[in-house]
């Protein structure tokens, strides 16, 4: 089966996001790939901001490049 793998980032944390504004992947999710026969997986991450340290960034980094590898 075909798969498909959402990267949802934010300037506040996931849970908070999904409190105050419900969930924003669904048109994604369901209204798109799976209606057009995907499996999904949703990776949400956050707070990522213009002001984040360096620490940060590469820890944000190294996590993207791991799920970039695992897709091959």
């Amino acid at each position: 089966g075909r798969t498909a793998t959402v990267f949802v980032t934010s300037h506040t944390r996931p849970l908070l996001a999904r409190v105050l504004f419900g969930d924003s992947t669904n048109e994604i999710k369901k209204g798109i790939l799976e209606f057009a026969g995907f499996d999904v997986n949703v990776k949400k991450f956050g707070p990522i901001a213009d002001h984040i340290n360096i620490d940060e960034f590469k820890k944000f980094r190294r996590k993207f490049v791991g799920l970039g590898k695992k897709a091959y």
